[in-house]
């Protein structure tokens, strides 16, 4: 979650039956992967849609009059503009799940609470508001909107390693997690495939983290990696999860090794 460094990983997964009727998800499949700016939404997209969209919003904004809106403005007209897009946006691709990254007011247990925070705390309220008024106009359906905490995230990832949940060596630990999947994509294990439109994303991204010196390099690029393998490390974990409920269901606790 961003607003300058917002990331989005959008992952399809075929559910097929099998023995018995038994429900599982196929290998997921990486359709888009990008970081954006809110402030310039325009380059979401190669179309005219969003780009149309963004402009009549902007146009039917009812900010304060003379208020200048600026390209670096967070006031809450602003910001509901690029809340609405954005969510629009994601309406389009039909998802049946948006995932949410749970924000948090103070960072590394500071009594202050940073301004920054506080803006990406806006955004987010936004973006559930915006989804529920799209849902309620039927502009979207059939989708849940779930929130996505972070470290419960990062523990799932980390659980045979002994890496803090939080903090920068969680960051480093998870760029090198993502780099180990992208460079393993061509392997019949690898844990999902990529759409034509990702290629290029995941050349950029892996490019920079060659096999032997993953923690050096995402050191030097921390900023650009590790928004981008929050999103999809996100997006996986919670397949991953759904995967592990119906094999609860299917098949008892002893599947996911509880009880004996």
């Amino acid at each position: 979650m961003g607003i300058r460094n917002l990331a989005f990983a959008f992952l399809t997964s075929r559910i097929t039956k099998g023995v018995a009727a038994q429900i599982a998800f196929d290998k997921p499949a990486l359709d888009q992967w990008k970081r954006v700016s809110l402030m310039g939404l325009d380059s979401l997209t190669s179309g005219t849609e969003i780009n149309s969209l963004h402009q009549a919003v902007r146009e039917s904004d009812c900010s304060r009059p003379g208020a200048a809106m600026t390209a670096e403005s967070f006031e809450p007209s602003q910001m509901a503009v690029h809340a609405y897009t954005f969510a629009k946006y994601c309406a389009s691709l039909r998802p049946t799940h948006i995932l949410i990254e749970r924000q948090r007011f103070r960072s590394a247990g500071h009594s202050a609470v940073q301004e920054w925070s506080l803006r990406v705390g806006m955004l987010e309220a936004m973006l559930y508001a915006t989804i529920r008024t799209l849902t309620a106009e039927r502009l979207l359906t059939d989708t849940t909107v779930e929130p996505m905490l972070p470290m419960r995230v990062n523990k799932y990832w980390f659980r045979d390693q002994d890496i803090p949940a939080t903090g920068k060596q969680a960051k480093l630990a998870k760029i090198a997690i993502v780099s180990d999947m992208l460079q393993a994509l061509d392997a019949k294990s690898a844990p999902f495939s990529v759409g034509s439109d990702v290629v290029e994303v995941v050349y950029s991204f892996d490019g920079k983290l060659p096999r032997g010196s993953a923690a050096n390099k995402a050191t030097k690029s921390l900023n650009k990696l590790d928004d981008m393998s929050d999103a999809l490390l996100q997006g996986l974990a919670w397949l991953d999860w759904q995967q592990n409920r119906l094999k609860l269901i299917n098949e008892g606790p002893v599947s996911l090794g509880i009880g004996g």
